[in-house]
């Protein structure tokens, strides 16, 4: 994921676009998301920014074991208008069982380290922030990535979190598990 402040973010070299992306916030905030294709060493080369305006802050985040080809069940996206201490994502209708969720948020404003707390999803087990940091540079931004799972077919309600306040956009991804091949009779 990268926020940025406005401008197209170039699609980095080696990754590729994330349907649905960029979102705008509308008043402050873009976020942009990119992805490369599985590697069977898990290495990942840096992804080089370029073409954003007034400030960029990106961070790899790197799912195991998420379906080769096909790795996306569900992608949600919200924005909110205003500056807020109320953090949100939106929550989802999931149709397939061992989902993993990656909740990503962008926000905007000269904030740098830890800006969101107390991070809970009642819908999900093992709800952690996985990232949360920014740069002052221009009007400043950043980035907050929480991760859970779902065992169950059903709704996943709304993240929510505490955060200083900030104008913000986030999106969640449903990611499918890899696939388990079963060999039933050799032939």
């Amino acid at each position: 994921p990268v926020e940025h402040g406005g401008g197209t973010v170039a699609t980095p070299t080696g990754w590729t676009v994330v349907d649905g992306f960029p979102i705008n916030q509308g008043g402050g905030s873009i976020l942009s998301l990119f992805e490369i294709a599985q590697t069977a060493s898990g290495a990942t080369a840096d992804a080089a920014l370029s073409g954003g305006s007034n400030h960029m802050w990106g961070v790899i985040i790197r799912v195991r074991d998420a379906h080769p080809t096909n790795p996306y069940l569900n992608v949600a996206m919200m924005k909110q208008s205003g500056a807020n201490t109320n953090g949100a994502a939106p929550g989802m209708k999931i149709d397939e069982t061992d989902i993993a969720l990656l909740a990503i948020i962008a926000y905007g404003g000269d904030l740098t380290g830890g800006i969101s707390a107390s991070e809970a999803n009642a819908s999900l087990t093992g709800v952690a922030e996985v990232y949360d940091n920014g740069t002052i540079t221009g009007d400043g931004g950043g980035i907050i990535a929480l991760s859970g799972t779902r065992a169950a077919i059903g709704i996943v309600a709304p993240w929510t979190s505490t955060l200083t306040s900030s104008v913000f956009i986030s999106a969640v991804l449903a990611i499918r598990p890899q696939p388990i091949y079963t060999v039933a009779d050799p032939w």
